[in-house]
């Protein structure tokens, strides 16, 4: 049933900074229900307490009587987009309820509708039923039956979560470089955090847009405000390729569109600065592969990047060692923390876990070395397996 209705126009920007509701009564009930709709960008703030309010009591004014709630104390808080069906459903654990909606936009044109409703049901709703699409604000318990949570990330069925595969192969190399097949000390790193001025090219002159190899490639990775962005652009052949539409860092690269080989032809690698030289180095795809091993993966705006196994694959006949470093952004300078550090060795297959958790804006990268000379096949190939969570349901990606 429904126990409250609020349909509220925002007056004076900077003097309606905050609505209140009264104090809902929720004994004697099982659940709750609130639905909430806004024109404009609010914040949703749920109180749970044992005693009384009315808005009368604390009546709006400059000395902020509007924050005394008394007995109340904040259960949750929610940006609400724009134009967006918010709901919520928990399990009633106190007395009363109130709503707080604070004016984020300080609008003087926006409104919102609020629907408050008790049930005797328990926090069950239909998004928890299996196979049907769950939202970041979803209230439930993520387990379901002969459903796992990953292949529901990969169909989609989660929003505001994905799984991610950080890739990386190449040899043991007497400096310590990135692992990936070319010898970069630290890959193309810095605090300017500007377009880059991104050209790639093939070895290899069948992978045209009209070539029997790869013709067009897709670019992952941040744009300007440091969401996730993609680029494409048409191969052609041995000649350097600029990107109009650039981006501040790539993740991984892949072919997206190909001749009748179905793939590509030679290495395909793009560049940074608009110089091709191995210090301008960002990502590559070898030939055949279709796709990049790529090192380094840069964690986009609103977003925190859990880590949870590593897979190691490798035979190396000489001592050294592979290193997993995060770089964190601290003007002027960056922060460097080892996460992990192993020695390779002989026949090396296995999987284990791990647990790092990379922030908005840092970067994770792998790094190998030989511990002298190398004299012989030192191949290794390591995936990092984890889940990209967005954080804040107020900034999208721009793909």
């Amino acid at each position: 049933m429904v126990n409250y209705y609020l349909k509220y126009k925002w007056s004076v920007a900077g003097n309606d900074p905050v609505k209140t509701t009264e104090s809902i009564r929720t004994y004697e009930t099982k659940s709750t229900f609130i639905h909430f709709r806004t024109t404009t960008s609010a914040t949703l703030q749920i109180f749970t307490g044992m005693g009384i309010y009315e808005e009368y009591d604390y009546p709006y004014n400059p000395a902020g009587d509007y924050n005394n709630l008394g007995d109340f104390e904040k259960e949750l808080e929610d940006l609400i987009p724009v134009n967006t069906n918010y709901t919520k459903h928990f399990t009633n654990t106190a007395p009363y309820i109130l709503i707080k909606v604070l004016n984020t936009a300080n609008t003087t044109t926006g409104q919102f509708n609020l629907m408050i409703s008790n049930s005797q049901e328990k926090d069950f709703i239909s998004a928890s039923v299996r196979d049907s699409n769950l939202k970041l604000n979803s209230l439930v318990s993520l387990t379901r039956p002969t459903t796992d949570i990953n292949l529901d990330i990969l169909d989609g069925n989660i929003t505001g979560f994905q799984n991610v595969v950080i890739k990386a192969k190449g040899s043991l190399t007497n400096n310590e470089c990135l692992l990936m097949n070319s010898d970069i000390a630290f890959g193309y790193f810095d605090n300017t955090r500007l377009i880059r001025n991104l050209l790639f090219n093939s070895n290899q002159a069948i992978d045209t847009n009209a070539g029997n190899g790869a013709r067009k490639i897709l670019l992952n990775g941040l744009d300007i405000n440091k969401k996730l962005a993609q680029v494409e652009g048409f191969t052609n052949g041995i000649s350097n390729v600029a990107l109009a539409d650039s981006l501040i860092f790539v993740n991984s690269i892949e072919v997206s569109q190909a001749g009748i080989f179905g793939f590509n032809s030679g290495d395909i690698r793009v560049y940074n600065n608009g110089a091709v030289n191995i210090g301008n180095l960002l990502c590559s795809i070898e030939a055949g592969e279709g796709q990049s091993f790529n090192p380094q993966y840069e964690v986009p705006s609103a977003h925190t990047l859990y880590i949870t196994s590593m897979s190691v694959f490798g035979n190396c006949v000489d001592d050294g060692f592979i290193k997993i470093v995060k770089y964190t952004y601290s003007s002027p300078n960056i922060l460097y923390k080892v996460l992990d550090k192993f020695s390779v060795s002989p026949n090396m297959n296995y999987n284990r876990q791990i647990n790092f958790t990379i922030q908005d804006g840092e970067r994770i990268a792998i790094f190998r070395k030989s511990l002298a000379t190398p004299q012989g096949n030192n191949d290794i190939t390591i995936s990092l397996y984890g889940t990209l969570k967005m954080t804040n349901l107020d900034i999208q990606s721009s793909i």
